[in-house]
């Protein structure tokens, strides 16, 4: 199994859809993934919340990540820190590895998607704020979106290889619930309800409810929430969507548009 692992995620992938391999790679296989053949996550075990486990948010950066992390582990009453021994609730900017597959901790998960115009307005403020400053160093000094964009976002973030448009692909294939930022904001209770019901753990409407009062952004922002051990205050602005128009100059949206259009359509933001 251990060379297995190591495979390429596209040669394993077709290896695990392959009829005569697939009885044995169900048998090792996460509990957080299903494929198109075999539709359904792992059976979770009745003490899983108080072992150690993993429930894993994807997103890119800057699209509520944190947010959600806080969210769920209040429904669950679950930690985020790395330490704990009991189930955790963290979120990555990762893309999907072959050891995530057969990783039996990980126990469920989710992709967060963010239209990115509105990423983009939020790092460019978390860039003007001092503990951005003070981990990145003076030369990351940004005045307006258009240079952030230009001279910080593209070079650092795309050109890097942060898989901004294939981020999600392999965890959907393998059976990863979208969760979608605007939606959560809008319906954040339905929406709660609606991830735990398709990861088939039962949280009562009135967990939810509480979960959503005690992580409002102004509560977050005034260091509540489960995460506040693991991100400064500062991390939160005022969140919402739909602001990106009366912020980022026309001719940087029509290059995110240029750019980065394929990738918004299909994930159903208008462009």
């Amino acid at each position: 199994m251990k060379f297995v692992t190591q495979l390429p995620l596209h040669l394993l992938r077709a290896g695990l859809e392959t009829r005569g391999f697939r009885g044995v790679s169900n048998q090792f296989r996460s509990p957080a993934f299903f494929t198109p053949q075999r539709p359904h996550f792992g059976q979770l075990d009745d003490d899983f919340l108080n072992r150690r486990a993993e429930i894993r948010i994807v997103g890119f950066p800057k699209s509520g990540n944190v947010w959600i992390t806080s969210l769920i582990a209040t429904c669950l009453n679950l930690d985020v820190d790395t330490q704990t021994l009991r189930c955790r609730v963290i979120h990555t900017h990762e893309a999907l590895n072959s050891s995530d597959l057969f990783n039996k901790r990980l126990v469920r998960g989710a992709v967060l998607l963010r239209d990115l115009r509105d990423v983009i307005v939020s790092l460019f403020h978390f860039t003007r704020t001092d503990h951005f400053k003070a981990f990145h160093g003076p030369h990351h000094i940004y005045n307006d979106v258009e240079t952030m964009y230009t001279d910080y976002f593209l070079p650092y973030f795309i050109n890097r290889g942060l898989p901004l448009e294939t981020l999600p692909d392999d965890y959907v294939h393998y059976g990863w619930p979208v969760i979608r930022y605007e939606r959560f904001w809008d319906n954040t209770e339905e929406e709660l309800q609606r991830l735990f019901q398709i990861w088939g753990i039962e949280v009562s409407e009135e967990k939810i409810a509480s979960s959503v009062e005690k992580n409002t952004i102004d509560a977050m922002r005034s260091g509540k929430g489960k995460t506040r051990s693991v991100v400064k205050q500062t991390h939160f602005r005022k969140g919402g969507y739909g602001n990106y128009a009366n912020v980022i100059p026309v001719h940087i949206l029509k290059d995110i548009e240029r750019r980065f259009g394929d990738y918004l359509w299909r994930w159903g933001y208008e462009v």
